[in-house]
């Protein structure tokens, strides 16, 4: 059986208004969960990646969560996987969808997008205006 790691990005402002409700739905499903944040909450607990929050700083948040993952808990899952505090996840249907691929293959689950970059840029979902 494979084993997972879910990491949720999340920040401070969103812990009791978003991030508490991943948590206590989802989340329990995961076999290992970390919360992704730009300090440390070690009541909640989050990890804090030392980075500022907003839009602009998407970006170094999300290497510095890669990095995290990578350097403290890759020997820990099979497969890993990167939510938003707004997110839903159905683990039964992953875990369902990853049944038919092997985690010694590098696969990405997600898609392509074009309009800000020309190269385009990897994501798992689109913000709607």
């Amino acid at each position: 059986r494979s084993s997972d790691l879910c990491w949720v990005m999340t920040g401070p402002q969103n812990l009791q208004k978003k991030t508490k409700h991943v948590k206590a739905t989802w989340a329990q499903r995961c076999n290992k969960i970390l919360y992704m944040s730009s300090e440390e909450d070690k009541d909640f607990p989050t990890v804090g990646l030392q980075t500022k929050e907003g839009r602009d700083q998407l970006y170094w948040k999300t290497i510095k969560a890669f990095q995290y993952v990578h350097d403290h808990h890759l020997e820990e899952a099979d497969w890993f996987m990167k939510a938003d505090d707004d997110t839903y996840v159905v683990l039964d249907n992953l875990r369902w969808l990853l049944s038919k691929h092997s985690p010694d293959k590098p696969i990405y689950f997600g898609r392509k997008f074009k309009p800000f970059v020309k190269q385009g840029y990897m994501s798992g979902g689109d913000r709607k205006s």
